[in-house]
């Protein structure tokens, strides 16, 4: 919002004329209430988007989405489910006729097809299971950085705002909550000066005041 006033007088012929009206600064406006239901609503985008991407990997491993070792792609694990299917299928054979040489080997055949796909499997599920690890690390990263600039923009914006308007900082200091949003889920206390308090949801205390 624009904040108008008086513009200095102008001296012509001797004589003083109103110089009318001029800006006198900007103030800014927020609804506190809109910015933290978009926060909110940026948790459950960024968690439900989290976990779409873990379970797409999760899926791949057992749909047959994985490279095997050469350049073609493994096509036994896409039916692992039936392999397992036609292993026990094979017991069941084997039990009503347990001379059956021919069905003995049955069994032997259906294992030995199964085997390596449930080692590619339980591979996979490793590699996800680490690569995962590695991801939460790093979020842990960006939180810690993201809550010690939020930290510093608390401190310049409670020592500008009785003076004078700290617009430009609660922009960046909104931009670091919404990045923040992504990455763990959050909730915010308007303090005096404009400071904010921000909790995770369970209510841990992440930044207060400076």
């Amino acid at each position: 919002t624009v904040q108008w006033g008086s513009a200095d007088t102008v001296s012509v012929g001797g004589g003083s004329q109103p110089g009318g009206i001029a800006i006198q600064g900007v103030t800014s406006q927020r609804d506190r209430v809109l910015n933290q239901r978009i926060d909110q609503q940026t948790q459950e985008q960024s968690a439900t988007a989290a976990r779409l991407a873990a379970l797409n990997d999760l899926q791949s491993a057992f749909s047959g989405a994985i490279s095997a070792t050469s350049s073609a792609t493994s096509s036994g694990a896409a039916d692992i489910g039936q392999q397992m299917t036609a292993f026990f299928q094979s017991f069941a054979s084997l039990a009503a006729d347990p001379t059956n040489t021919s069905l003995r080997t049955g069994v032997l055949s259906a294992a030995q097809s199964l085997a390596p796909n449930l080692n590619q499997v339980s591979a996979s599920l490793s590699q996800q299971s680490a690569g995962l690890d590695a991801t939460i690390a790093s979020a842990a990263t960006q939180v810690n950085a993201l809550t010690s600039d939020i930290a510093a923009l608390n401190a310049k914006i409670s020592a500008t705002s009785p003076n004078g308007d700290a617009g430009t900082l609660e922009d960046q200091r909104q931009y670091d909550i919404q990045q923040l949003s992504q990455l763990v889920g959050i909730h915010q206390i308007t303090n005096d000066s404009n400071g904010l308090t921000i909790t995770t949801s369970s209510g841990a205390v992440l930044v207060a005041g400076g």
